[in-house]
Formats: structure tokens, sequence, C-alpha cells
């Protein structure tokens, strides 16, 4: 069968070029038309309307159409068509973001030869009716019964399995290794793609990994292999490398193309993913340690944030023993009783009462000493630990606050964090209605602080949670207000209770008048919505007069005490009661 391509192409000495190239293969029959014109391609794709051609060939440099707008204007009359490039080196880079734009390859004009460019243009070919062929299955992308072998691909994309995909990066090692070329591992993680399938079942969830396949296997070159590793991971590799960087174009354009809607049924699901690199030779030799190396570096993306990429460094591997040592040991901490709450108090700034308290989470571990919750909650909710961390927390604060109250009246507010995880785990609420039931503590004595950041997720779930936690009589409060995206808006639609003023503000107060605004300005809006202003992170004599001439009525931070362990704390409510004790 003949393939049509289209040439786009000036210069009629590359043009002769390709056109024998792609005459003398022996393995495929090319038909060339060429054009010498953006305007001309255009016009001859939108006549194909029985999609015919199968391929188009451009210089970038056309005489009514410089660079990447070249590539854009193809796109226009023909969103999916295969496009190889032609450059020159001066050029390259140029080529090298078209490929970010959606173009398939590109080749230097001095390699062409008879051999190299129709292996190109069979392989994207080949690459292009396997995308068609997964984009119209349904509901499973897999090709059919007999056309591969099941044992070596997996059932759901129809990509290499781990089996397939560890024999195909030997054999690309072994390539490299007599080439002296270098070679990428790219681990591809959805990111928080397990909320949808609880969201929306795990039939979509499949049709999802099924278009992310089909988005993966378009955007790879010719020569590269794409693998589904386990679950919504996905490996990529990247033989015949001439820079790192090109590794990280590679995931560049992945990151992009991911994240474009996928339309699945009467969804447009916008997802992001983490991508993890490792290169041969420099971050490993054999198959194993690639994929191990290039799985390190996505985990180590992944903590800080989303939608993006980064290369495998060598300190990584520590911080992965790290990681798991963590993970395996929150798994016993709870049953082990080695977390902890120490309470710090907050403080009227007048007065220099104690009005409150916040407990802050501990994990005393066995010979590693005590851990502060940055360090080991990332791991906490990784490996699922958060939720039942957080309301042992709960349940703890609330049964130490009845403690105080029973032993001297001191009946102060309890202030304990919630992260978005357990916000949004099913039922949430119900737990805390029957913490309260347990201890006894009186509802309006319990304060749960959510941070900015947890109001962004699902705000409309995150509402409805919220407004049933008001119901059952818990204060809420923002916390580090002014450090995030948190607006008029949400304060009034989640009802909450206090504001607590972000430390950051709160520590440039003395030293930059913007800070003092800012500060005022929290105040203010506290003020206007009737809320409680609490100032944290107070280190200084000079921070705590310049909040009490804010008119800033509550505080807590170091300059009036650490967070102690419980005891400590009912020493400090004795000394206080007794003071006020009258002679």
């Amino acid at each position: 069968m003949s393939q049509i391509v289209l040439l786009v192409e000036p210069n009629s000495p590359n043009a002769a070029l390709v056109k024998k190239a792609l005459l003398a293969s022996n393995d495929t029959t090319f038909v060339v038309e060429q054009v010498r014109k953006c305007s001309e391609a255009q016009e001859r794709l939108c006549m194909d309307r029985e999609r015919k051609i199968g391929a188009v060939v451009t210089n970038l440099f056309l005489p009514d159409s410089q660079g990447l707008e070249t590539i854009t204007r193809i796109f226009e009359v023909s969103p999916h068509m295969p496009i190889l490039v032609l450059t020159n080196a001066d050029n390259e880079y140029i080529a090298k973001q078209a490929i970010l734009r959606g173009a398939q390859d590109y080749v230097l004009q001095h390699r062409l030869d008879n051999y190299l460019l129709p292996r190109i243009l069979q392989n994207m070919l080949h690459k292009a009716a396997n995308v068609d062929t997964l984009a119209v299955q349904e509901p499973s992308p897999a090709a059919a019964p007999g056309s591969r072998d099941d044992a070596l691909h997996d059932h759901l994309t129809g990509l290499p399995n781990a089996s397939l995909l560890n024999d195909r990066l030997c054999q690309a090692i072994a390539c490299a290794r007599r080439q002296k070329q270098a070679l990428a591992v790219l681990c591809v993680d959805i990111d928080r793609f397990k909320h949808v399938n609880y969201a929306l079942g795990h039939e979509i969830g499949d049709r999802l990994l099924s278009s992310i396949a089909v988005r993966l296997l378009e955007v790879v070159r010719h020569s590269d292999t794409v693998g589904r590793q386990d679950a919504d991971v996905f490996t990529v590799l990247l033989p015949g490398l001439a820079h790192p960087e090109d590794a990280a174009l590679g995931a560049q354009k992945i990151l992009a193309s991911l994240s474009m809607p996928h339309c699945i049924e009467k969804y447009d699901l916008q997802i992001t993913a983490t991508v993890g690199i490792a290169l041969y030779p420099h971050d490993g030799s054999d198959a194993q340690t690639l994929l191990e190396n290039a799985s390190v570096a996505m985990l180590s993306a992944k903590e800080l944030g989303h939608n993006r990429q980064g290369f495998f460094k060598p300190h990584m591997n520590e911080q992965a023993i790290e990681r798991r040592f963590l993970e395996s040991g929150l798994r016993h901490a709870l049953e082990r009783q080695e977390f902890v709450l120490h309470y710090q108090p907050q403080i009227d700034l007048q007065t220099e009462a104690i009005v409150g308290a916040e407990a802050l989470l501990r994990w005393s571990r066995p010979r590693r000493g005590t851990a502060l919750p940055a360090q080991f909650m990332s791991a906490a909710e990784r490996s699922g630990q958060m939720i039942q961390i957080g309301l042992w927390a709960v349940r703890e604060a609330c049964s130490q606050a009845r403690a105080w109250r029973d032993a001297d009246g001191a009946a102060i507010p309890v202030a304990v964090n919630i992260s978005a995880v357990e916000l949004r785990s099913k039922g949430f609420v119900e737990s805390v209605r029957g913490i309260l039931l347990e201890s006894g503590m009186e509802p309006r004595r319990l304060a749960l602080e959510i941070t900015e950041m947890a109001l962004v997720k699902d705000c409309q779930a995150t509402a409805a949670v919220l407004h049933e936690l008001r119901d059952t009589g818990v204060r809420l409060v923002l916390d580090r207000f002014g450090a995030g995206t948190a607006s008029l808006a949400q304060l009034r639609r989640f009802a909450f209770d206090a504001l607590k003023i972000d430390q950051s503000l709160v520590h440039g107060l003395c030293g930059c008048d913007d800070d003092g605004g800012m500060v005022n300005a929290v105040i203010s809006v506290g003020r206007s919505f009737h809320l409680r202003v609490i100032a944290q992170g107070i280190e200084t004599r000079e921070q705590w007069a310049a909040l009490q001439m804010l008119g800033c009525r509550e505080g807590q931070g170091r300059y009036f005490r650490e967070a102690v362990p419980a005891e400590e704390f009912s020493r400090l409510l004795e000394e206080e009661c007794s003071a006020a004790a009258p002679a």
C-alpha cells in the first residue's frame, strides 16, 4: 500500500533529496506531493477529506510562515497529522520547540539519506496508526486478541507491560553501550488519580488511563517506547539522546499534552502528572537501577508539588530510604503510642492571660528523636495513615481539655489542625461528633484549623463539610491567612469563626511597612466579618507591641511560650489560676 507524504519545502535541492530518499525505499511505497508555502499546505490538507495524506514533512521557514507558526497553522486544519520537521544545525533548538508544539520528530538536512528518512516516516505512520486504533476502541484500547502477545502487554491500554518494558530497556542499554550513546527512563505518575476512581468510578478511571496512553503515544518519537508500569504509573524509554536536555524536552511535552482536557463521556477531566528522569549511564548501568532511580526522582519532584519534572540526583536515594523508613514507622506509630501532643498557649495581647491552646502533633521516635509534622505529614498522606493520625489528635486534644476543666475549672478552647485529606475523608464529621460525645467536650471549645490550601481543592464539597462541622457546634479557624489565595467571598461562604494572621506577615512587622499594612488589612477584614483575629509566630517584644497598636487581640509564639507537653501546660494553667486568686 502506498503512503502519501506532503512535502512543504521551498528549497529545490532539499526537496530533491527528500524525494530521492523516499522513492528509494524498499519497504514502503511513498508518493510525494510537494508544495512551497504554508498556505498551499493548508489548502491541500483541507482538500484531503478521505485522509489519504499520511504525514507532512516540512521546513519551518517558508515564504509565508516562519518558525513555530508553521506547526500551528498545519495543526489548525489537520490537528492529528504526523509532522516531521526538516531543519539545519543552526535551527535545531526551534525544531525541538516544534516537538513541544506537537511535531513527531525532526531530522537535520545534512543527515538526509535513503535509509534514515524512510525509516523515520515508516515509524511515524505506524505509530499514528496505533494511536488511531487505541482512540477508537471502546471501552478498552487493547489490541484485538491474537494481534500481540497478551502476556507482554497491559490488558487495559495495550502498551508494553513491566516485563516487556524491562526487556526493551535491557536491549536499549546494550545498544547504547555499543554506540556510546545516552538514553533516558521517564517515570510518569498521574497526580491524584485515585480521586477520579473515588469520585467517578473505576470505569471512568480506566477510560482515563486509556486516554493517557493515547496522549503518550502521540507525543513521543518514533524510536521511543511507552509502557504501563503499574496502576497509574507509566514509563517512557527515550533511547539515542544527544543531550540530557532532550529528556527534559520530552518530559515537558508529556506534561503539556496530559494537562489538556480528556473528554470522557460527559466529563472534561483535567489532570496533571509528575515525571522523574534517570539517565544512562550517569544514573545507572542496568535496567533495574534506572527504573528505580526514575521512580525516586518522580517521588522527590512530587514532594515539591504537581505538574513538574525532576532529574535523579544521588542524594535522592538517601531521601528515598528515609521516606520508606518513615512510611514503615508510621504504620506502627499509633499502636505503639509514639504520638504526643504539645500545647502552645494563645494569649490575650492586652492582659497576657492564656485564652486558648493550639495542639501541635509530635512523633516521638525510638532512637531517632522527636519529629515535627513537617517531617512526616507527607509520608503519612502517602501511606494512608493521615486520617487515623488526625482523628487521634482530635480525640487526644478533647480528652486533655476535659481533664484540665475537671482539674481546676480551666475551660479553655483547644485548636487542632485539620488537613485537606482529613476534611475530604468519608465519615469525618461523624467521627468528630463521636469524639465529642465520648470525651464530654463542649463542641464550642473545640476549634478546627484549616489552611487556605485546603479550601481551593473541591470547594463545593469542602463547603458542605465545613457547614456540617459548624452545625455540630465546633469553631472553625482559617489558618495562615494572608499567605495564600483565600478571598473575602470564601470567608463568607465557609462561615469561619476566626482567622490567624500568617507568621510571615508577623515576622515582617517591624522591618517592612508593607507587612504592617497587610497585617492592618487582615485585622480590618476580621472585624468586618466579626471574626476573632489571632496572630501567630510572635517572636519579639517589638512584634507584640506593633500588634497591640494595630488592635490585634490575640496571639501566640515563642516570645510568650514554646509548645510544651500537656503536664507543663497544666502547670502554666495552675500558676495563672493561683495568680488570679484573691489573697
